[in-house]
């Protein structure tokens, strides 16, 4: 079982430009390029090997009024000096939501698959869904979090090292946010099976909950959690 290591840290608004670093440190390129498909609230991640991968949200229709869509993923091909065709994530088409917070999370573990978090305020669930190891299809979503879904604050991050896989969120009632803490479910067989839903966090501190958390493996023992307390209802630390 991962040891898990708490501390805090603070995370800016998403944009919708990529920086895509092209070439060894030396002499690395930034690339600044829209977004895909006019895709919204982008994740762009780089695996252990030095690979790109970039998830967005595409709605279905141009339409103003339309804020329905899915998830999508593409790899980035250096090689052509662009990205991968599409590949849906989600299984349900969902509604976008505004907030910088309510970005889907991604993280690629060892064998490269792709393991995909979100919200969807409409059903107030967290879910997930992994690609096959060539990531050129996702498996039916599934619901995360049933028994502390309290006050699910659409924060929460998945993080993947070798066979481990970390989904974590924060919960409890928004009313008393010095009563909120961390809560995480662990698999150690590449996202096939989740353990139970576990508190991870100092009951102490406290969680915000209307502010961002990421989630990061260290090495195969160690799982580093990042967000910000609400101490006494008041106590912002990271």
């Amino acid at each position: 079982m991962p040891r898990l290591l708490a501390t805090y840290r603070n995370f800016s608004p998403a944009i919708l430009l990529l920086a895509l670093c092209l070439a060894a440190p030396a002499s690395a390129e930034v690339r600044i390029t829209p977004t895909p498909d006019d895709g919204l609230q982008p994740r762009l991640v780089t695996d252990a090997g030095g690979s790109l991968h970039l998830l967005y949200f595409r709605k279905r229709s141009e339409s103003r009024g339309v804020r329905e869509g899915n998830l999508y993923y593409r790899p980035y091909l250096a090689d052509a000096g662009r990205f991968g065709i599409p590949v849906r994530v989600s299984s349900q088409a969902f509604a976008l939501q505004s907030y910088a917070i309510n970005r889907a999370a991604m993280a690629v573990d060892g064998s490269g698959r792709v393991h995909v978090l979100w919200y969807v305020p409409r059903d107030s669930a967290f879910y997930y869904s992994r690609s096959n190891p060539e990531r050129t299809a996702f498996e039916a979503q599934r619901s995360m979090v049933i028994t502390f879904a309290e006050g699910l604050d659409a924060g929460g991050d998945v993080a993947a090292f070798e066979d481990n896989v970390a989904i974590t969120w924060g919960a409890g009632d928004l009313s008393r946010e010095h009563a909120r803490t961390m809560f995480a479910r662990l698999s150690t067989d590449g996202g096939a099976s989740f353990g139970r839903e576990t508190s991870i966090s100092d009951p102490a501190l406290g969680a915000c909950a209307c502010c961002s958390m990421a989630a990061e493996y260290l090495d195969d023992s160690s799982l580093l959690v990042a967000y910000r307390s609400a101490i006494d209802g008041v106590g912002r630390h990271m």
